[in-house]
């Protein structure tokens, strides 16, 4: 019986090949993108789970709120968070990860610019469970001036040496003299579904001592409640700050393994991902799995006629239905089977182009990826073959109804199919593949369009000769009134600038301020910062709307000029720009006040994006003051790129002998601000595009069945005198009508998600009636294309072939 059932279902393939294709090509490009998804899906939810007692560690944060000043950071700067521990019982550890902001490395000759370098307390190890290659987890980081690095690190650095005991020379950023730290541990490189990363890891000189600003972990004791510090903390707070500031601030702890996808606060350690994108992309490969079994589904359907002689003859000699049903459910099965192969074929060979293109670092070697690929592929297996069933299903249905009514259900043909529910059917299915595959290309042409308008909205973006050195350390902006002069002497060099943050970093510093005419709501109040020098404005082309710009910098002592941008102007009250000028203002730095004498507004600007456009601009006052122009910006000639950045450098050394020369391209840091929104239209695209192949693949395999049904109808018609564009009309007015009908439901929904999608940016584009017009025109001409192509064969096939047909 297997054998005969075997040979059937081998047959098929051989002489159903083109229908075969469509059916178990669109169950492949699902059951791939799916599979995909769900290896994505998983490396998001794993952040951070490999931590041995990730079930106990928060991460500290403080909202804070005083009128219309709001901040969120992720980490903290107060003091009092060394006595955690001995005030909440429940509090097991706390660990302080203090970034040491960019440091320039020295080894004997070699220098070395790194980033990811932190500070933290000894028990660092024994919180997180990171492994060490060489040291002991418990003293590494007990002396001061220790430091652990990674495993890739002491290779770059050290080659074969043995790194332990080793000195390294340390430029902080703050600093204008080189520390010499200890290399006591090797460590292993941290996981990449690690919510931070670390490449030097050095010791808290002072564990008693105030470091500043620092993630705080706590890991809590077994069994205790987060909810429990939460509810004592403004009694905590009493007896360490004023009572009467407790009320803005409010503490927050959150689960290690939520950071990755459910926060992003201000200054977070890394960027993070989007729970939204992960909800997403699950929604868009149930609509591809959907889509592809609506088309194999009306594909079975459809073939029933072929099949119908099959199972009368079978009928005739006793055979029942559920005898007919194991040859169906076989063959179904065996497209199931084939389909499943193949995308994991696909999947293995395929994800390292997929890392590549998308920036992820996927693998397959966790053993429970590929169990849920089993699963899932088990479960859509199991469906399909529920869908490849329907025809048998549909035939037991009308033959008990032919039993009822007293007909002939075998003499009637499939016509007893086709008068019924079949079209019916297959029009609602046809419907709901092109309803699911119209939103997903309206949602991902919108999605397009947000992101690319966020691209080109940051002050230099699309900018191709504008590079940006940040994080530079204290002796080199203290020259760069000498590096500034000597570079704009060359050709090669446009024009250069400075200030404090490099764009796409978000300005975060504030400052108290004084001004002639504040009144008594302005009192305590802060004003967002931004030092900057003064050709700042023009060399990014932000707009003066009243007064003047800035004069030649003439040093610290020099008379303080300040402008404002519109939302600083709006903050302070002022109804109009000309209001504003020629006020007294001040800032105030409370650690260092002699820094600031005081000065005037001399001008107002407009707005302009420095971070990203999801947020409101914020209020921003620009002065120069060159301490804090850890960014310089240089415009090269794009023409001389190579000649350009050759001088740069050779310049650089000149100048700054012990500081490596490292630039940034400004566009890439803008892609790194929006990468989620990037990666979220690269795989949308994709996946719109597979949607709506899979449904017109669907749809020529449908019009090769119907044409192929109604020969003999297209052969009279034709000797009675009909043309091709008659033929052609007939056979496709059903569906491109089944289209339109898709286009009305597709239109008002993908409208209600992305307006409500689009609420989520500050800044956006609007939805335009073109959007539509142009995916309505663009998926009714490819439908057209893909059912023409056969109904056009079959218009002009020759009538006498036609009328020989069967």
């Amino acid at each position: 019986m297997f054998r005969i059932i075997l040979r059937f279902t081998l047959r098929n393939l051989r002489k159903n090949i083109f229908y075969q294709f469509i059916s178990i090509g669109g169950l492949v490009t699902a059951l791939t993108s799916a599979f995909f998804i769900l290896v994505w899906v998983n490396h998001e939810m794993s952040y951070d789970r490999f931590h041995p007692k990730a079930d106990r560690l928060y991460r500290l944060s403080f909202e804070y709120e005083f009128q219309d000043h709001y901040s969120h950071f992720a980490r903290c700067s107060q003091d009092w968070v060394l006595y955690l521990k001995d005030y909440f019982p429940e509090i097991e550890q706390v660990i302080r990860l203090q970034p040491m902001r960019t440091t320039t490395v020295q080894i004997e000759d070699s220098k070395f610019i790194n980033e990811r370098n932190f500070a933290a307390d000894s028990s660092f190890f024994d919180v997180f469970g990171y492994k060490l290659k060489e040291g002991d987890p418990n003293y590494v980081l007990s002396e001061p001036k220790s430091v652990v690095i990674t495993e890739s690190l002491a290779e770059t650095y050290f080659g074969e040496d043995d790194p332990l005991g080793q000195p390294l020379y340390f430029g902080h950023q703050f600093d204008s003299i080189r520390n010499v730290y200890t290399v006591t541990g090797i460590m292993e490189d941290f996981p990449v579904n690690s919510h931070f990363h670390v490449d030097i890891l050095g010791s808290i000189d002072d564990p008693k001592q105030h470091v500043g600003w620092a993630f705080i972990y706590v890991l809590l004791h077994e069994g205790a409640d987060p909810g429990d510090i939460l509810d004592k903390f403004p009694d905590f707070l009493k007896q360490r700050i004023p009572e009467e500031n407790i009320e803005y601030w409010s503490p927050h702890l959150q689960k290690i393994t939520d950071i990755h996808l459910h926060s992003h606060k201000d200054r977070e350690i890394e960027h993070n991902g989007k729970a939204g994108n992960v909800y997403i992309f699950i929604i868009v490969a149930i609509i591809l799995i959907i889509i592809a079994f609506i088309n194999y589904a009306n594909i079975q359907l459809a073939a029933i006629n072929k099949k119908l002689g099959f199972i009368f003859l079978n009928r005739l000699v006793g055979a029942r239905i559920r005898d007919v049903s194991r040859f169906i459910a076989f063959e179904s099965a065996t497209h199931q089977f084939i389909a499943l192969l193949l995308s994991v074929l696909i999947l293995v060979i395929g994800l390292p182009w997929l890392n590549r293109y998308f920036g992820f670092s996927l693998a397959l070697d966790q053993s429970v990826v590929w169990l849920q690929i089993m699963i899932l592929g088990f479960i859509i297996g199991l469906l399909g073959v529920l869908a490849g069933a329907l025809p048998v299903v549909w035939i037991r249905f009308k033959e008990k109804l032919s039993r009822l009514t007293g007909s002939v259900f075998y003499e009637s043909g499939f016509k007893a199919i086709v008068a019924g529910g079949g079209i019916t059917c297959r029009k609602v299915m046809i419907i709901i593949q092109f309803t699911g595959s119209i939103i997903l290309i309206l949602c991902t042409l919108l999605v397009t369009k947000q992101v690319n308008y966020m691209l080109d909205g940051g002050i230099g973006s699309n900018n191709k000769d504008i590079l940006i050195l940040k994080n530079l350390s204290r002796p080199v902006l203290e020259k760069y009134p000498v590096f500034k002069q000597e570079i704009l002497e060359s050709p090669l060099i446009k024009e250069v600038s400075a200030s404090m943050e490099e764009p796409g970093h978000d300005v975060m510093d504030a400052m108290a301020y004084e001004m002639e005419g504040k009144d008594e709501s302005q009192e305590d109040d802060y004003i967002g910062v931004m030092p900057v020098d003064d050709s700042y404005l023009d060399f990014y082309d932000i707009t003066l709307i009243a007064g003047r710009n800035f004069p030649d910098y003439q040093g610290m002592e020099a008379n303080e000029y300040y402008i404002l941008n519109e939302a600083a102007l709006k903050k302070l009250g002022f109804d109009s720009p000309e209001e504003a000028l020629g006020r007294s203002f001040s800032l105030v730095f409370s650690q260092y006040p002699e820094i600031f004498k005081g000065g005037q507004i001399i001008g107002v600007c407009k707005d302009f994006h420095y971070y990203s456009m999801a947020t409101p601009v914020k209020p921003l006052v620009l002065f120069q003051k060159h301490i804090w122009f850890w960014c310089f910006a240089i415009r090269i000639d794009e023409n001389n790129f190579q000649e350009s950045i050759a001088y740069l450098s050779e310049t650089w050394r000149n100048i700054y002998p012990d500081y490596p020369f490292e630039y940034h391209f400004i566009d890439d840091l803008y892609t790194t601000l929006y990468q989620t929104d990037i990666l979220q239209t690269r795989v949308m695209s994709i996946f719109a595009l597979l949607t709506i192949l899979i449904a017109c693949l669907g749809l020529a395999g449908l019009m090769m069945y119907s044409a192929e049904m109604r020969t003999k109808e297209i052969g009279i018609r034709k000797v009675n005198g009909a043309r091709i564009f008659q033929i052609l009309y007939l056979l496709n007015k059903n569906i491109l009508i089944w289209i339109i009908v898709s286009m009305i439901i597709a239109f008002p929904a993908s409208f209600y998600i992305m307006t409500n999608w689009l609420q989520n940016f500050e800044f956006r584009v609007e939805i335009e009636w073109t959007d539509y017009i142009i995916t309505g025109i663009s998926v009714f001409v490819i439908a057209l294309i893909s059912t023409s192509i056969q109904s056009f064969r079959a218009a002009t096939k020759n009538p006498v072939v036609s009328l020989r047909y069967e």
